[in-house]
C-alpha cells in the first residue's frame, strides 16, 4: 500500500494535470492542493468538499493519464470528522486524514520538530465548543482541540490497520496550572529546591493548554522519564516516526509519547480549514532537536505529575 505521501504526490499530479498546472507535487498537502480538489470536484459533477473519496479518486482516474497508480481513500482538509460518512464518500474503516493545515510551507514533513507554543496560540477555556474528545487511556475525559481531533481519529484508522492497536491519549488538553508565576516557583523550590532546576521538569506554561497536544498511553508508549529508551523502540513509537506527519502530528524528540499538531491561527481559532490557509505561523515552529533551556515550554514531565493539582505536586518527593 502506498504511504500517505505517495497517495499526496498521485493526488496532486492528477489535479496538476486537469486542474492546476501551478500545483506544486511534493507529496505535501495543502490550501492550494484542496482548492484544486474542489475546483476538480465542481467541474465533474461531485460533492465539492475536498476530501478525495472513492467516486472522486474513479473520476480522477478516468480524467487523467495515472489511472493505474495505487490510491487508497483520504481526506484532504476534512471540514468533518472523518469517522462519519461524507455524502457517502469517505468511510471510517479505511480514512486516512492528511490535515493541509499542518502542511510546511517549506516542505518539512517527516520526524522533525514543529513546536507549538502557548505564547503564539494561547489557551482553550474548558467549555471551548472547539474542544472534541478523544479516546483515552486512563480515566477522565481526554480532549483536543477539534482540528487536532480529526486528525488523531484518522491516524488512529491507519494505527489500527497497520499495528492492530487501538489509538489513545494518556493526556490531551488540559487547563492552566497554576494562578500566578508565584505559586509556580514556590512549587518549583518546594519540590526541586530551586526554581532553575525545577524549570527542567515543570513547565509554567504547557502546550497541551492549547488542545494541540497529546501524550499517547497505548503500544508501549507512556508519560514517563523512568522508559524513554524502551519507548523509542516500541512499533508504535516507530511507527509514528515514519508515519505521524502525514496526517499532521510532530514529535516533541526528547519525549517519545508526547506529539503536536501545528495549525495556522486561523484554523485554530475558526476550527476550519479555509481554501487559502497560510499553514502555521512562523513563530510558532521549531526545527529543534530537543528543548531550549530557556523554553519553559520545552520540558519532560511525567504523565501522574501532569495530572496532579499544584499543591498535590509540592508534597512529592525531590527528585535523585
Amino acid at each position: 500500500m502506498s504511504s500517505g505521501a505517495e497517495q499526496t504526490r498521485w493526488l496532486q499530479g492528477c489535479l496538476r494535470q486537469l486542474v492546476d498546472p501551478g500545483l506544486v507535487v511534493d507529496g505535501i498537502p495543502g490550501g492550494r492542493t484542496t482548492a484544486a480538489l474542489k475546483r476538480f470536484q465542481q467541474e465533474h459533477g461531485l460533492q465539492a468538499d475536498g476530501i478525495a473519496g472513492p467516486r472522486t479518486i474513479a473520476a480522477l482516474k478516468d480524467a487523467s493519464a495515472s489511472g493505474s497508480a495505487e490510491l487508497r481513500t483520504m481526506a484532504v482538509a476534512p471540514e468533518e470528522p472523518v469517522a462519519e460518512e461524507v455524502d457517502g464518500e469517505a468511510e471510517a474503516s479505511e480514512a486516512v486524514s492528511v490535515a493541509a493545515a499542518s502542511a510546511t510551507p517549506q516542505g518539512g514533513a517527516g520526524y522533525v520538530e514543529r513546536r507549538v507554543k502557548v505564547r503564539v496560540y494561547g489557551t482553550i477555556a474548558k467549555d471551548a465548543p472547539l474542544l472534541a474528545p478523544v479516546p483515552g487511556s486512563s480515566p477522565g475525559p481526554k480532549r483536543l482541540h477539534v482540528l487536532a481531533a480529526r486528525a488523531f481519529a484518522a491516524m488512529a484508522v491507519a494505527v489500527q490497520r497497520d499495528l492492530g492497536i487501538e489509538l489513545k491519549a494518556a493526556s490531551a488538553w488540559r487547563a492552566h496550572r497554576w494562578t500566578s508565576r508565584e505559586q509556580y516557583e514556590a512549587v518549583l523550590i518546594a519540590k526541586y529546591k530551586s526554581v532553575k532546576v525545577g524549570k527542567a521538569y515543570l513547565a509554567f506554561d504547557s502546550p497541551h493548554e492549547t488542545g494541540l497536544a497529546v501524550d499517547f498511553g497505548v503500544g508501549g508508549l507512556t508519560p514517563s522519564r523512568a522508559s524513554i529508551p524502551s519507548q523509542r523502540q516500541q512499533p508504535l513509537h516507530r511507527w509514528l516516526v515514519e508515519h505521524a506527519s502525514e496526517f499532521g502530528w510532530y514529535p516533541y524528540k526528547t519525549e517519545p509519547w508526547h506529539w503536536e499538531f501545528p495549525l495556522s491561527l486561523e484554523a485554530y481559532r475558526s476550527g476550519v480549514v479555509e481554501a487559502d490557509d497560510p499553514g502555521p505561523p512562523e513563530e510558532a515552529v521549531s526545527f529543534g532537536v530537543g528543548g531550549d533551556d530557556e523554553d519553559e515550554e520545552a520540558v519532560i514531565e511525567d504523565g501522574d505529575l501532569d495530572e496532579l493539582p499544584a499543591d498535590a505536586a509540592a508534597s512529592d518527593a525531590a527528585p535523585p
